[in-house]
């Protein structure tokens, strides 16, 4: 009976999305101010039910706004929004099973344009004029002119999908985590010439690359599971962006381990990530640290943030996916501070400053 009923909502949901106006129509309610200092909480949802959301929480005031890109467009955001990232007073959103990219306006979540035509969009990062945009099943990046939103022309990986990309010493570092679409094996960082966006060299790492991160002093930092599996021995390294050489290999003592969101705090010198609870270490600590920073105690920490200026940590918990998740804010000590309701699967924070 379980699986009938939840093919009938599955059906039934199909059908109202196909019969609805997605083109985004502005709310005629008094517009939304979304005020500084603040954070975007973008909300996966279910995969195929399009019931992806955009919350957003006024730091300052304590004032939360559910819902937000619904509220003020008039239209659902989509099927598994996975990541945001903000270029002046502008928000790129990518749904990933939607394949869309909307652009708003973070002051007031209206609706500016979108990118379509992408297949499974993951993260996107910017590049003068341009957005880079990642996908876990096209074995390219799209290069996309951030004026009129179009693919003007993509990177070819060789052969590789991609997830997370960051940007240091004019190379663009693209790490390979899943190897679901793919004939190789997941275990590389590539690397891509940041004035000719040609692919020109890849690293070696271990087994799924989930998360990266850079330090104050321009090395790049890589969080690696060791594979679904638990194939090989989970490992954080460190890479110089000199010489695109592992620096640092520090390994997981249990194999069973499954580290991943890496995040690095504003000063960039103070690395955080989970294994079930949350971890903290100096960029100079040669081990993993033995106690957690942040006990997970029962909850479900699913997703992080670190706010550059306070260095405030914005924890997850998806409870059980699918109802509305809670939001955790801890001081930069450690110390609890507030909680909130977001979207159901809370998945990516991004700080409005």
């Amino acid at each position: 009976m379980k699986n009938i009923f939840n093919l009938i909502i599955l059906l039934g949901t199909l059908i109202f999305f196909s019969c609805t106006d997605h083109t985004p129509k502005p709310n005629p309610e008094p517009e939304v101010l979304l005020e500084k200092p603040g954070v975007f909480v973008v909300n996966e949802g279910n995969y195929t039910f399009g019931n992806s959301s955009l919350t957003y929480y006024n730091t300052d005031k304590n004032k939360l706004y559910p819902d937000v890109f619904y509220f003020v467009n008039q239209v659902p955001l989509g099927d598994v929004a996975n990541f945001m990232a903000i270029k002046e007073n502008l928000g790129y959103i990518v749904v990933n099973n939607s394949g869309i990219i909307y652009k708003i306006d973070i002051s007031t979540g209206i609706y500016e344009g979108k990118v379509t035509g992408l297949i499974s969009p993951r993260e996107v990062m910017f590049l003068d004029n341009k957005m880079i945009i990642s996908d876990i099943v096209d074995p390219y990046l799209s290069v996309v002119d951030l004026k009129n939103l179009t693919v003007e022309s993509k990177i070819d990986l060789d052969g590789y999908t991609s997830e997370s990309m960051i940007l240091v010493n004019n190379k663009i570092y693209v790490n390979n985590w899943s190897a679901m679409y793919q004939e190789k094996r997941n275990d590389q960082v590539l690397v891509i010439d940041a004035e000719t966006l040609k692919l020109v060299d890849s690293i070696k790492v271990v087994l799924e690359p989930n998360s990266m991160a850079v330090d104050k002093y321009d090395n790049l930092w890589v969080l690696c599971s060791g594979g679904y599996m638990n194939e090989e021995s989970p490992s954080l390294l460190k890479i110089d962006t000199q010489s695109d050489s592992i620096m640092v290999q520090i390994d997981f003592i249990d194999e069973n381990d499954y580290p991943t969101e890496l995040k690095i705090n504003g000063a960039a010198d103070t690395l955080y990530f989970f294994n079930k609870d949350l971890y903290k270490m100096s960029i100079n600590d040669s081990v993993v640290p033995d106690n957690p920073f942040i006990e997970s105690e029962g909850k479900l920490f699913y997703s992080m943030g670190i706010d550059p200026f306070t260095s405030d940590v914005f924890i997850s918990d998806a409870l059980n996916y699918t109802q509305k998740g809670k939001v955790y804010i801890y001081s930069s000590g450690g110390s609890f501070k507030t909680e909130f309701f977001a979207g159901i699967s809370p998945g990516c924070f991004v700080f409005n400053r």
